[in-house]
């Protein structure tokens, strides 16, 4: 949409109609799924450590002087909504789209409507499984634009956005062309020149998004651009008597990444921190809050320490739902280059419960017929007993492999732990079928033997991967992700909209999305007006409040590190 005009409203469902094919949520087990994303995951890491576009994206930014990529300064009251993890699945992604797009949102649990978000924030992972210029076309731009086509006011929404690891698959060629390039995503226009982006807001606010790439690390023209961010945004503040405050946006919330599950303390991220107290806090600037995604649900943590920032995830876009139920309570928390801790985070809000998250955690029981061809593969995996019976110690000692490939435990004892088990469920299967077959017949064939195998390897073998899912993660959150990525769970989303009211207050609300229709819930609209959503349904999903109204930023100074 470049134009004035109003896009022309589909009457059919075809691509040469909608301009994108909406896609089913992403099936993270089937194999040929797996075997894809982990290839292209492993390709992104060797060539990332030999090129970074970050760097070329800085050099070819043709402004003399970087500023603020989005510049709403001059309002006196502004709201924007914050969202990250989004672009899977259509059912699961469009109605969150649905409910950022709408002028006003009734959210159920707040008196009155929230008004919309003047500015979109993209928290990382826009896209799923991996990031091309189709994915993006079928799983974020359409889905977005099919909710908000258009708008009169062309100047009324915009966004930005910073990749996650998901987007950096492709060496963030695919980002860079949907976000850099000052194109429309529906009724938003995209604003940044590079990666990552500033935004400079009312009463002295500012948020920073940073792009730390697939290592975690931000390059020098990154650091060399928020540094004169800083410079600028004191020098205002200064000029007017004020202090200025930020809001910082990263992919992935680090201090969680980094729990110890024992001493439950963490160390911020090197960069991160690098960015609070050697750019932010040095040139003066309160860090009010630091926001992520990654993680998939809502998740707020407080400070002990007044001139602490408030730690928020919040991942619930629209890819598969985490669970929550090994959420420390308590994280004591060290600078990059302190040894011990010297504040502590406590867990405010946490959305789903833990008691929600463990009863979704069942469904992993049957996760295994719902991705693909998986049941194929195990079956055929199975036949393998059917070797002579010496040569069998080697396919235990293979299925002993893949289990503890599977664990992804940081030792050799830990991954042991869980994978003895759950390869000697699949081997007593296996030998269970055998002894089954020749129980029953007087001289059983090979034929009979491999059908039996065939059958259990197909039916039962899911089932034991499925319980091992269960049980190891209820006890340990062992295969956690893989076990929720598997069951794909299309309720529990969410995003933040926040308010910077007239008197520089900033609050912040999560707003729940919950109880979706189904994709044939949703009907093509072609008679609406122009700024109507494409698709409309007769049961819209559940708005309400999850946490808050909170206030951000009531805090003193963050302390600078010594020179």
């Amino acid at each position: 949409m470049t134009s004035g005009l109003p896009p022309e409203r589909p009457d059919g469902e075809r691509f040469d109609q909608l301009g994108f094919r909406p896609q089913p949520a992403t099936r993270w087990l089937a194999p040929r799924r797996f075997v894809r994303t982990t290839a292209q995951t492993m390709l992104a890491g060797v060539v990332g450590s030999f090129t970074d576009r970050r760097e070329i994206l800085a050099a070819l930014d043709r402004r003399l002087e970087p500023g603020p990529d989005v510049d709403l300064g001059g309002q006196e009251d502004l709201w924007f909504d914050y969202l990250a993890d989004t672009g899977d699945g259509f059912a699961h992604s469009y109605p969150v789209a649905w409910a950022v797009s709408r002028d006003e949102l009734a959210v159920e649990g707040h008196d009155g409507p929230l008004p919309a978000g003047r500015l979109l924030v993209l928290g990382g992972d826009e896209v799923y499984p991996v990031a091309t210029d189709a994915a993006y076309r079928d799983r974020l731009v359409g889905v977005f634009r099919a909710a908000m086509p258009w708008r009169s006011d062309r100047s009324a929404r915009e966004v930005v956005a910073i990749p996650g690891n998901h987007d950096w698959y492709d060496g963030l060629g695919a980002f860079s062309r949907v976000f850099c390039q000052q194109r429309w995503i529906g009724a938003w226009r995209t604003r940044q020149h590079r990666s990552y982006f500033g935004a400079r807001l009312p009463h002295h606010w500012w948020l920073w998004g940073v792009d730390i790439a697939l290592a975690g690390l931000v390059d020098q023209p990154q650091l060399d651009y928020f540094t004169a961010l800083a410079a600028r945004a004191r020098a205002e503040a200064t000029a007017a008597g004020a202090t200025a405050k930020l809001v910082i946006v990263t992919a992935k919330p680090t201090w969680l990444d980094a729990v110890d599950g024992a001493a439950r303390e963490v160390r911020v991220d090197p960069a991160l921190d690098h960015l609070e107290r050697n750019v932010a806090a040095a040139h003066g600037i309160e860090v009010a809050a630091v926001l992520a995604g990654d993680k998939h649900y809502y998740a707020r943590f407080a400070p002990a320490s007044s001139d602490r920032p408030m730690r928020v995830v919040s991942g619930g876009g629209g890819a598969f739902l985490h669970p929550t139920d090994h959420v420390p309570d308590r994280l004591g928390v060290a600078h990059a280059d302190q040894r011990a801790a010297d504040d502590e985070l406590s867990l405010a809000a946490l959305s789903p419960t833990p008691s929600q998250s463990r009863r979704l955690r069942v469904r992993a029981l049957w996760c295994g017929f719902r991705n693909g061809a998986l049941p194929v593969v195990t079956a055929a995996a199975y036949l393998a007993w059917l070797v002579p019976a010496p040569a069998r110690f080697a396919v235990a000692a293979a299925v002993l492999a893949c289990t503890m490939a599977l664990a992804k435990r940081p030792t050799v004892p830990s991954a042991l732990v869980w994978a003895v088990p759950h390869a000697a469920a699949h081997i007593a299967c296996m030998w269970s079928v055998m002894i089954v077959v020749d129980a029953l017949a007087d001289d059983p064939s090979m034929w009979w033997r491999a059908v039996a195998l065939a059958v259990a390897g197909g039916f039962v073998a899911p089932v034991v991967l499925g319980a091992y899912f269960v049980v190891a993660g209820t006890i340990a959150g062992v295969n956690d992700n893989e076990a929720f990525a598997a069951i794909r769970v299309g309720d529990h989303k969410g995003f933040l909209r926040m308010h910077l009211d007239g008197s520089g207050a900033l609050t912040m609300y999560a707003v729940g999305v919950d109880d979706a229709p189904s994709w044939g819930e949703w009907h093509l609209d072609p008679h609406g007006s122009p700024e109507d959503p494409w698709f409309a349904t007769d049961r819209p999903p559940r708005v309400h409040l999850l946490d808050g109204p909170v206030e951000l930023g009531a805090r003193r100074r963050v302390r600078s590190s010594p020179a």
